[in-house]
């Protein structure tokens, strides 16, 4: 996850937080499954975000990741309205593990092919 700085000062130290989610929305009822340090960022530039959290054993339960930034409001900020966002989990994409496919066929099942004329 990249987290940028978008003002002109250097922003304060803060903290990330990661929740499984049954919807798209953060509630007290979410599962915390991580908490990370966020340092201070120059303006204009990134932090590069990049972290592993344990799933919980009633994963399937859930359908969403929530990430949130900024997570006690220390940093001012023009749009406090961005720090919150999330992502749908794929867990039913894959069934069998680990998952093998040869890609010897022409056409790949769920792609589209792009076939020059």
């Amino acid at each position: 996850m990249n987290i940028k700085n978008q003002g002109n000062f250097y922003g304060l130290p803060t903290t990330a937080r990661f929740y499984l989610s049954v919807d798209t929305l953060l509630e007290v009822t979410d599962s915390l499954i991580g908490q990370f340090d966020i340092p201070r960022i120059k303006p204009d530039q990134y932090y590069y975000l990049n972290t592993a959290c344990n799933a919980p054993v009633n994963l399937p339960l859930f359908k969403y990741l929530i990430y949130q930034l900024d997570a006690e409001n220390v940093v001012a900020e023009s749009n406090e309205l961005n720090n919150t966002g999330f992502w749908p989990l794929a867990l039913d994409s894959i069934k069998t593990y680990p998952y093998f496919m040869d890609f010897n066929d022409t056409v790949v099942p769920g792609w589209n092919p792009y076939i020059k004329p």
